[in-house]
Protein backbone atom coordinates (compact mmCIF):
# COMPACT_ATOMS: atom_id res chain seq x y z
CA UNK A 1 0.00 0.00 0.00
CA UNK A 2 1.54 3.36 -0.97
CA UNK A 3 1.88 5.37 1.73
CA UNK A 4 0.27 8.93 1.73
CA UNK A 5 2.38 12.38 1.46
CA UNK A 6 2.70 14.51 4.21
CA UNK A 7 0.93 17.83 4.02
CA UNK A 8 2.89 20.86 2.74
CA UNK A 9 3.26 22.90 5.96
CA UNK A 10 2.72 26.36 3.72
CA UNK A 11 -1.00 24.86 2.54
CA UNK A 12 -1.97 24.01 6.02
CA UNK A 13 -5.12 26.60 7.36
CA UNK A 14 -4.10 29.13 9.92
CA UNK A 15 -7.50 30.12 10.82
CA UNK A 16 -11.06 29.03 10.70
CA UNK A 17 -12.46 30.92 7.43
CA UNK A 18 -14.15 33.82 8.09
CA UNK A 19 -17.93 34.47 7.00
CA UNK A 20 -17.88 36.36 3.61
CA UNK A 21 -14.17 35.35 2.80
CA UNK A 22 -12.85 36.20 0.01
CA UNK A 23 -11.05 33.99 -3.43
CA UNK A 24 -6.66 35.24 -3.62
CA UNK A 25 -7.60 37.51 -6.71
CA UNK A 26 -10.30 39.65 -4.95
CA UNK A 27 -7.24 40.16 -1.98
CA UNK A 28 -5.57 40.92 -4.79
CA UNK A 29 -7.75 43.66 -5.75
CA UNK A 30 -8.09 44.86 -2.41
CA UNK A 31 -5.04 45.91 -1.86
CA UNK A 32 -4.43 47.16 -5.30
CA UNK A 33 -7.49 48.88 -5.30
CA UNK A 34 -6.88 50.48 -1.65
CA UNK A 35 -3.08 51.53 -1.82
CA UNK A 36 -3.29 53.23 -5.23
CA UNK A 37 -4.06 56.68 -4.60
CA UNK A 38 -1.25 58.96 -4.56
CA UNK A 39 0.48 57.68 -7.29
CA UNK A 40 -2.16 58.51 -9.70
CA UNK A 41 -2.29 62.24 -8.48
CA UNK A 42 1.92 62.32 -7.61
CA UNK A 43 3.70 60.02 -8.95
CA UNK A 44 5.60 62.69 -11.34
CA UNK A 45 7.55 64.01 -9.13
CA UNK A 46 9.69 61.08 -8.06
CA UNK A 47 10.52 60.87 -11.87
CA UNK A 48 11.69 64.15 -11.69
CA UNK A 49 15.13 62.99 -10.65
CA UNK A 50 15.64 61.05 -14.50
CA UNK A 51 13.59 57.71 -15.34
CA UNK A 52 16.79 55.49 -14.76
CA UNK A 53 17.20 56.54 -11.18
CA UNK A 54 13.06 56.92 -10.53
CA UNK A 55 12.63 53.53 -11.78
CA UNK A 56 15.63 51.95 -9.44
CA UNK A 57 14.42 53.63 -6.53
CA UNK A 58 10.52 52.36 -7.17
CA UNK A 59 11.30 48.86 -7.44
CA UNK A 60 14.00 48.91 -4.65
CA UNK A 61 10.99 50.68 -2.73
CA UNK A 62 8.59 48.21 -4.02
CA UNK A 63 11.10 45.12 -2.81
CA UNK A 64 11.29 46.66 0.56
CA UNK A 65 7.34 46.65 1.06
CA UNK A 66 7.29 43.41 -0.52
CA UNK A 67 9.93 41.98 1.70
CA UNK A 68 7.81 44.03 4.95
CA UNK A 69 4.72 42.20 3.77
CA UNK A 70 6.68 38.84 3.92
CA UNK A 71 7.79 39.74 7.74
CA UNK A 72 4.11 40.35 8.76
CA UNK A 73 3.39 36.89 6.80
CA UNK A 74 5.99 35.28 9.04
CA UNK A 75 3.87 36.51 11.90
CA UNK A 76 0.52 35.50 10.96
CA UNK A 77 2.15 31.92 10.20
CA UNK A 78 3.10 32.15 14.02
CA UNK A 79 0.45 33.76 16.12
CA UNK A 80 -2.39 31.52 13.49
CA UNK A 81 -4.22 35.21 13.98
CA UNK A 82 -5.12 37.91 11.89
CA UNK A 83 -5.97 40.77 14.25
CA UNK A 84 -2.55 43.22 15.14
CA UNK A 85 -3.42 43.31 18.86
CA UNK A 86 -4.01 39.32 18.63
CA UNK A 87 -0.89 38.53 17.18
CA UNK A 88 1.34 40.85 18.90
CA UNK A 89 -0.45 39.60 22.19
CA UNK A 90 -0.01 35.81 21.44
CA UNK A 91 3.96 36.60 20.26
CA UNK A 92 4.57 39.41 22.97
CA UNK A 93 2.23 38.46 25.61
CA UNK A 94 2.12 42.36 26.81
CA UNK A 95 1.35 46.15 25.14
CA UNK A 96 -0.83 45.05 21.97
CA UNK A 97 -2.00 48.89 22.60
CA UNK A 98 1.46 49.80 20.73
CA UNK A 99 0.53 48.63 17.09
CA UNK A 100 -3.06 49.60 17.48
CA UNK A 101 -1.83 53.18 18.79
CA UNK A 102 0.43 53.52 15.58
CA UNK A 103 -2.31 52.12 13.02
CA UNK A 104 -4.88 54.04 14.68
CA UNK A 105 -3.18 57.21 14.45
CA UNK A 106 -1.76 56.90 10.62
CA UNK A 107 -5.14 56.07 9.40
CA UNK A 108 -6.59 59.02 11.59
CA UNK A 109 -4.15 61.55 9.31
CA UNK A 110 -5.21 59.94 6.38
CA UNK A 111 -8.70 60.24 7.46
CA UNK A 112 -8.43 64.06 8.03
CA UNK A 113 -6.11 64.70 5.18
CA UNK A 114 -8.86 62.88 2.83
CA UNK A 115 -11.71 64.98 4.09
CA UNK A 116 -9.20 68.57 3.48
CA UNK A 117 -8.27 66.57 -0.58
CA UNK A 118 -12.63 66.28 -1.24
CA UNK A 119 -13.37 69.39 -0.57
CA UNK A 120 -10.34 70.87 -2.12
CA UNK A 121 -10.67 69.05 -5.50
CA UNK A 122 -14.40 69.56 -4.63
CA UNK A 123 -14.21 73.48 -5.01
CA UNK A 124 -11.81 73.40 -7.30
CA UNK A 125 -13.92 71.42 -9.80
CA UNK A 126 -17.24 73.67 -9.35
CA UNK A 127 -14.50 76.92 -9.96
CA UNK A 128 -13.70 75.42 -13.14
CA UNK A 129 -17.01 74.44 -14.50
CA UNK A 130 -18.50 77.63 -13.08
CA UNK A 131 -16.63 80.70 -13.63
CA UNK A 132 -18.43 82.85 -10.57
CA UNK A 133 -16.51 83.18 -7.54
CA UNK A 134 -16.79 85.37 -4.44
CA UNK A 135 -14.54 87.58 -3.26
CA UNK A 136 -14.13 85.99 -0.09
CA UNK A 137 -13.48 82.61 -1.37
CA UNK A 138 -9.40 81.40 -2.77
CA UNK A 139 -9.06 77.62 -4.02
CA UNK A 140 -5.16 79.08 -4.51
CA UNK A 141 -4.39 75.45 -3.12
CA UNK A 142 -0.58 76.79 -2.45
CA UNK A 143 -1.32 74.79 1.05
CA UNK A 144 -2.66 71.62 -0.32
CA UNK A 145 1.16 71.77 -2.37
CA UNK A 146 2.80 71.97 0.21
CA UNK A 147 1.19 69.60 2.19
CA UNK A 148 2.18 66.76 0.44
CA UNK A 149 5.83 68.09 0.15
CA UNK A 150 6.05 70.65 3.17
CA UNK A 151 8.47 73.29 1.53
CA UNK A 152 10.20 76.54 3.30
CA UNK A 153 8.02 79.97 3.44
CA UNK A 154 10.47 81.00 0.67
CA UNK A 155 9.46 78.20 -1.93
CA UNK A 156 5.84 78.38 -1.09
CA UNK A 157 5.84 82.21 -1.63
CA UNK A 158 7.50 81.01 -5.07
CA UNK A 159 4.56 78.33 -5.47
CA UNK A 160 2.19 80.89 -4.75
CA UNK A 161 3.42 83.75 -7.75
CA UNK A 162 3.65 81.13 -10.02
CA UNK A 163 0.89 78.37 -9.88
CA UNK A 164 -1.99 79.13 -12.00
CA UNK A 165 -4.11 77.98 -9.73
CA UNK A 166 -3.35 81.14 -7.54
CA UNK A 167 -3.15 83.16 -9.96
CA UNK A 168 -6.15 81.81 -11.67
CA UNK A 169 -8.25 82.03 -8.68
CA UNK A 170 -7.13 85.24 -7.33
CA UNK A 171 -7.36 87.38 -10.72
CA UNK A 172 -11.25 85.91 -10.61
CA UNK A 173 -11.78 87.19 -7.39
CA UNK A 174 -10.41 90.74 -8.21
CA UNK A 175 -12.33 90.49 -11.36
CA UNK A 176 -15.73 89.75 -9.50
CA UNK A 177 -14.88 92.17 -6.58
CA UNK A 178 -14.63 94.90 -9.36
CA UNK A 179 -18.11 94.01 -10.67
CA UNK A 180 -19.49 93.74 -7.38
CA UNK A 181 -22.02 97.11 -7.79
CA UNK A 182 -23.62 95.99 -10.40
CA UNK A 183 -23.75 92.26 -9.70
CA UNK A 184 -27.50 91.16 -10.25
CA UNK A 185 -29.49 89.59 -7.69
CA UNK A 186 -29.63 86.20 -9.35
CA UNK A 187 -25.90 86.27 -9.38
CA UNK A 188 -25.52 86.64 -5.61
CA UNK A 189 -28.16 84.52 -5.02
CA UNK A 190 -25.80 81.63 -7.20
CA UNK A 191 -22.70 83.08 -5.32
CA UNK A 192 -24.71 82.18 -2.19
CA UNK A 193 -25.40 79.02 -3.43
CA UNK A 194 -22.04 77.73 -4.39
CA UNK A 195 -20.78 79.18 -0.64
CA UNK A 196 -22.92 77.11 1.20
CA UNK A 197 -22.48 73.71 -1.08
CA UNK A 198 -18.30 74.42 -1.33
CA UNK A 199 -18.43 74.65 2.57
CA UNK A 200 -16.13 72.43 3.85
CA UNK A 201 -17.96 70.77 6.41
CA UNK A 202 -21.28 70.38 3.59
CA UNK A 203 -18.70 68.79 1.32
CA UNK A 204 -17.36 66.46 4.32
CA UNK A 205 -21.03 65.74 5.52
CA UNK A 206 -21.78 64.74 2.04
CA UNK A 207 -19.15 62.76 1.50
CA UNK A 208 -19.42 60.30 4.36
CA UNK A 209 -23.17 60.11 3.57
CA UNK A 210 -21.95 58.63 0.57
CA UNK A 211 -19.34 56.30 1.09
CA UNK A 212 -19.58 55.35 5.02
CA UNK A 213 -22.68 53.63 5.26
CA UNK A 214 -21.48 50.44 3.87
CA UNK A 215 -18.33 50.75 6.54
CA UNK A 216 -20.81 51.37 8.80
CA UNK A 217 -23.11 48.69 8.52
CA UNK A 218 -20.96 45.82 7.21
CA UNK A 219 -17.81 44.19 8.63
CA UNK A 220 -16.59 42.45 5.97
CA UNK A 221 -15.04 43.44 2.71
CA UNK A 222 -17.74 42.73 0.14
CA UNK A 223 -18.11 46.53 -0.11
CA UNK A 224 -14.85 47.00 -0.14
CA UNK A 225 -14.18 45.01 -2.86
CA UNK A 226 -16.54 46.85 -4.81
CA UNK A 227 -14.80 50.02 -3.90
CA UNK A 228 -11.25 48.47 -4.80
CA UNK A 229 -12.84 47.78 -8.13
CA UNK A 230 -13.97 51.00 -8.73
CA UNK A 231 -10.48 52.64 -8.10
CA UNK A 232 -8.91 50.73 -10.56
CA UNK A 233 -11.38 51.72 -13.28
CA UNK A 234 -10.96 55.40 -11.95
CA UNK A 235 -6.82 54.66 -12.04
CA UNK A 236 -7.43 52.83 -15.40
CA UNK A 237 -9.27 56.25 -16.79
CA UNK A 238 -6.62 58.71 -15.30
CA UNK A 239 -4.09 56.59 -17.71
CA UNK A 240 -6.03 56.46 -20.42
CA UNK A 241 -6.42 60.16 -20.54
CA UNK A 242 -2.51 61.15 -19.60
CA UNK A 243 -1.47 58.58 -22.31
CA UNK A 244 -3.86 60.34 -24.93
CA UNK A 245 -2.79 64.21 -23.86
CA UNK A 246 0.75 62.82 -23.99
CA UNK A 247 -0.04 61.54 -27.88
CA UNK A 248 -1.66 64.85 -29.00
CA UNK A 249 0.76 66.70 -27.25
CA UNK A 250 4.00 64.81 -28.16
CA UNK A 251 7.20 64.10 -25.28
CA UNK A 252 8.53 67.33 -23.63
CA UNK A 253 11.85 67.94 -25.13
CA UNK A 254 12.71 68.61 -21.58
CA UNK A 255 12.51 65.05 -20.71
CA UNK A 256 16.38 63.96 -18.72
CA UNK A 257 17.75 61.35 -18.81
CA UNK A 258 19.15 61.64 -15.79
CA UNK A 259 18.75 64.84 -13.71
CA UNK A 260 19.22 63.44 -10.21
CA UNK A 261 20.18 66.05 -7.46
CA UNK A 262 20.59 65.66 -3.69
CA UNK A 263 17.54 67.21 -2.78
CA UNK A 264 15.53 65.79 -5.51
CA UNK A 265 16.40 62.51 -4.46
CA UNK A 266 15.28 63.21 -0.88
CA UNK A 267 12.09 64.97 -2.22
CA UNK A 268 11.66 61.92 -4.27
CA UNK A 269 12.19 59.52 -0.52
CA UNK A 270 9.66 61.20 0.32
CA UNK A 271 6.99 60.64 -1.70
CA UNK A 272 7.87 57.05 -2.29
CA UNK A 273 7.03 56.02 1.33
CA UNK A 274 3.95 57.33 1.24
CA UNK A 275 2.61 55.67 -2.30
CA UNK A 276 3.95 52.30 -0.92
CA UNK A 277 2.25 52.95 2.37
CA UNK A 278 0.84 49.30 2.55
CA UNK A 279 1.44 48.13 6.15
CA UNK A 280 -2.07 50.15 7.09
CA UNK A 281 -4.59 48.05 5.11
CA UNK A 282 -2.21 44.26 5.51
CA UNK A 283 -3.78 42.44 8.71
CA UNK A 284 -7.02 43.88 8.04
CA UNK A 285 -7.28 42.70 4.27
CA UNK A 286 -5.16 39.41 4.47
CA UNK A 287 -7.27 38.80 7.44
CA UNK A 288 -10.38 37.98 5.02
CA UNK A 289 -8.36 35.71 2.46
CA UNK A 290 -10.71 32.31 2.13
CA UNK A 291 -8.63 28.99 3.27
CA UNK A 292 -5.50 31.46 4.83
CA UNK A 293 -2.47 29.51 4.33
CA UNK A 294 0.78 30.57 3.53
CA UNK A 295 1.26 29.53 -0.16
CA UNK A 296 -1.97 31.56 -0.64
CA UNK A 297 -0.64 35.00 1.80
CA UNK A 298 2.88 34.56 -0.53
CA UNK A 299 0.92 34.63 -3.79
CA UNK A 300 -0.92 37.39 -2.56
CA UNK A 301 2.08 39.52 -1.51
CA UNK A 302 3.72 39.14 -4.98
CA UNK A 303 0.69 39.75 -7.35
CA UNK A 304 -0.57 42.78 -4.88
CA UNK A 305 2.95 44.44 -4.87
CA UNK A 306 3.59 43.91 -8.39
CA UNK A 307 0.57 45.34 -9.70
CA UNK A 308 0.90 48.73 -7.38
CA UNK A 309 4.03 48.82 -8.20
CA UNK A 310 3.23 48.67 -12.35
CA UNK A 311 0.64 51.16 -11.87
CA UNK A 312 2.62 53.62 -9.53
CA UNK A 313 5.89 53.36 -12.40
CA UNK A 314 3.53 53.79 -15.16
CA UNK A 315 1.87 57.24 -13.89
CA UNK A 316 5.16 58.48 -13.27
CA UNK A 317 6.71 57.64 -16.72
CA UNK A 318 3.94 59.30 -18.22
CA UNK A 319 3.61 62.26 -16.06
CA UNK A 320 7.46 62.30 -16.31
CA UNK A 321 7.40 62.07 -20.22
CA UNK A 322 4.44 64.62 -20.62
CA UNK A 323 6.39 67.85 -18.39
CA UNK A 324 9.95 66.14 -18.02
CA UNK A 325 12.01 67.46 -14.86
CA UNK A 326 9.74 70.81 -14.57
CA UNK A 327 6.55 68.69 -13.04
CA UNK A 328 6.88 70.08 -9.28
CA UNK A 329 3.99 70.92 -8.59
CA UNK A 330 2.91 67.64 -6.93
CA UNK A 331 -0.69 67.45 -8.74
CA UNK A 332 -1.66 65.71 -11.92
CA UNK A 333 -3.83 68.08 -12.72
CA UNK A 334 -1.49 70.63 -12.76
CA UNK A 335 0.42 69.44 -15.93
CA UNK A 336 -2.08 70.18 -18.23
CA UNK A 337 -3.33 73.68 -20.10
CA UNK A 338 -5.36 76.14 -17.67
CA UNK A 339 -9.28 75.52 -17.61
CA UNK A 340 -8.66 72.60 -20.22
CA UNK A 341 -11.23 69.69 -20.75
CA UNK A 342 -8.85 67.44 -20.03
CA UNK A 343 -7.44 69.54 -16.87
CA UNK A 344 -11.25 69.32 -15.51
CA UNK A 345 -11.77 65.68 -15.96
CA UNK A 346 -8.47 64.77 -14.01
CA UNK A 347 -9.78 67.26 -11.34
CA UNK A 348 -13.28 65.01 -11.34
CA UNK A 349 -11.37 61.84 -11.02
CA UNK A 350 -8.97 63.17 -8.63
CA UNK A 351 -11.97 63.87 -6.57
CA UNK A 352 -13.35 60.39 -7.48
CA UNK A 353 -10.41 58.67 -5.90
CA UNK A 354 -10.16 60.76 -3.05
CA UNK A 355 -13.56 59.90 -2.22
CA UNK A 356 -13.33 56.52 -2.84
CA UNK A 357 -10.17 56.06 -0.61
CA UNK A 358 -11.97 57.26 2.22
CA UNK A 359 -13.96 54.95 3.61
CA UNK A 360 -10.96 51.78 2.77
CA UNK A 361 -8.93 53.81 5.84
CA UNK A 362 -12.21 53.66 8.31
CA UNK A 363 -12.03 49.54 8.37
CA UNK A 364 -8.62 49.29 9.45
CA UNK A 365 -9.04 52.09 12.02
CA UNK A 366 -12.16 50.62 13.61
CA UNK A 367 -10.76 46.98 13.33
CA UNK A 368 -7.67 48.20 15.54
CA UNK A 369 -9.75 50.14 18.17
CA UNK A 370 -12.10 47.44 18.59
CA UNK A 371 -9.61 44.62 18.71
CA UNK A 372 -7.38 46.08 21.21
CA UNK A 373 -10.79 45.58 23.43
CA UNK A 374 -12.97 42.87 22.08
CA UNK A 375 -11.81 39.33 21.59
CA UNK A 376 -14.30 37.99 19.61
CA UNK A 377 -15.35 38.76 16.01
CA UNK A 378 -17.19 39.73 14.26
CA UNK A 379 -17.68 42.71 17.20
CA UNK A 380 -20.48 44.22 18.09
CA UNK A 381 -23.12 45.77 15.40
CA UNK A 382 -23.61 49.01 17.25
CA UNK A 383 -20.41 49.21 18.64
CA UNK A 384 -18.68 48.96 15.18
CA UNK A 385 -21.23 51.95 13.70
CA UNK A 386 -20.76 53.87 16.85
CA UNK A 387 -17.19 54.06 16.35
CA UNK A 388 -16.74 55.02 12.89
CA UNK A 389 -19.42 57.90 13.49
CA UNK A 390 -17.11 58.86 16.23
CA UNK A 391 -14.12 58.50 14.13
CA UNK A 392 -15.68 60.37 11.52
CA UNK A 393 -16.64 63.76 13.36
CA UNK A 394 -13.51 63.77 15.55
CA UNK A 395 -11.30 63.86 11.99
CA UNK A 396 -13.95 66.23 10.38
CA UNK A 397 -13.50 68.68 12.77
CA UNK A 398 -9.92 68.29 13.27
CA UNK A 399 -9.72 68.65 9.04
CA UNK A 400 -10.65 72.36 9.61
CA UNK A 401 -7.50 73.46 11.36
CA UNK A 402 -5.61 76.56 11.15
CA UNK A 403 -3.09 75.45 7.96
CA UNK A 404 -0.20 75.91 9.91
CA UNK A 405 -1.14 73.54 12.64
CA UNK A 406 -2.40 71.29 10.19
CA UNK A 407 0.51 70.97 7.96
CA UNK A 408 2.47 70.62 11.41
CA UNK A 409 -0.47 67.66 12.20
CA UNK A 410 0.71 65.90 8.89
CA UNK A 411 4.23 66.32 9.45
CA UNK A 412 3.79 64.16 12.52
CA UNK A 413 1.38 61.54 11.16
CA UNK A 414 4.02 60.78 8.36
CA UNK A 415 6.32 59.61 11.12
CA UNK A 416 3.90 57.56 12.32
CA UNK A 417 3.02 55.74 8.64
CA UNK A 418 6.91 55.34 8.52
CA UNK A 419 6.85 53.56 11.73
CA UNK A 420 4.41 51.54 9.97
CA UNK A 421 6.39 50.82 6.94
CA UNK A 422 9.63 50.30 8.26
CA UNK A 423 9.71 49.12 11.88
CA UNK A 424 6.80 47.22 12.18
CA UNK A 425 6.97 44.21 10.03
CA UNK A 426 10.86 44.08 12.04
CA UNK A 427 8.47 44.28 15.08
CA UNK A 428 6.50 41.49 14.21
CA UNK A 429 9.17 39.28 12.98
CA UNK A 430 11.78 39.48 15.89
CA UNK A 431 8.34 38.48 17.95
CA UNK A 432 7.47 35.57 15.60
CA UNK A 433 10.57 34.60 14.45
CA UNK A 434 13.26 34.28 17.99
CA UNK A 435 16.29 32.83 16.50
CA UNK A 436 16.36 34.23 12.67
CA UNK A 437 18.99 33.47 10.04
CA UNK A 438 22.03 36.27 9.66
CA UNK A 439 20.04 37.15 6.13
CA UNK A 440 17.18 38.27 7.68
CA UNK A 441 18.90 40.22 10.39
CA UNK A 442 20.84 42.18 7.56
CA UNK A 443 17.46 42.79 6.16
CA UNK A 444 15.99 44.18 9.62
CA UNK A 445 19.14 46.16 10.01
CA UNK A 446 18.09 47.71 6.39
CA UNK A 447 14.89 48.57 7.39
CA UNK A 448 15.71 50.36 10.44
CA UNK A 449 18.25 52.56 8.22
CA UNK A 450 15.83 52.84 6.01
CA UNK A 451 12.83 54.01 8.63
CA UNK A 452 16.24 57.03 10.08
CA UNK A 453 16.63 57.91 6.13
CA UNK A 454 13.00 58.32 5.56
CA UNK A 455 12.93 60.59 8.99
CA UNK A 456 16.03 62.75 7.67
CA UNK A 457 13.94 63.15 4.09
CA UNK A 458 10.82 63.93 5.42
CA UNK A 459 12.28 66.85 8.09
CA UNK A 460 14.08 68.01 5.74
CA UNK A 461 11.44 68.44 3.12
CA UNK A 462 9.24 70.22 6.05
CA UNK A 463 11.59 72.59 6.72
CA UNK A 464 13.52 73.14 3.24
CA UNK A 465 17.17 72.19 4.08
CA UNK A 466 17.99 71.64 0.68
CA UNK A 467 15.62 73.20 -1.10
Amino acid sequence: MRSLKQANPKDIELIPEKINSVSTVWVIILFTGGCVYSSAIQMGNVFGVGLPVALILSIFFSLLVWYGMWMLRCAIGEARKDNSAAIWKKLAGKYEFIPCALIAVACAGNIIYLYYMIHQFFSLFISLVSPIQTPSQSYSLPALISMNHPKSKNEISIIQSNSFLYQKFTDQAAKISDKSITTSYSEKTKMTIREFFTDYFIVSFLASLIVLPGVLMKQDVRYFSVIALIKIFVVALMIIFELYNLIETGISPEVATLSASFNGIIASLDTLMTVFALTIFYFPIIGQLKNLTLNRIDKVNRWSIASIAFIDILFGVLQHLDQGPNYTSGFIFSMYQPGSRIQIIMVFLSLILSLLTLPMMFYPMIQVILGAVYVIYPFPSETWCLTGLGVSIICIFLGKLDINAFLILFFIVGFFSAILSYLFPVMYYFSAVKNPPIIHIIGCICMILMFILYCFAHISNFFGFFL
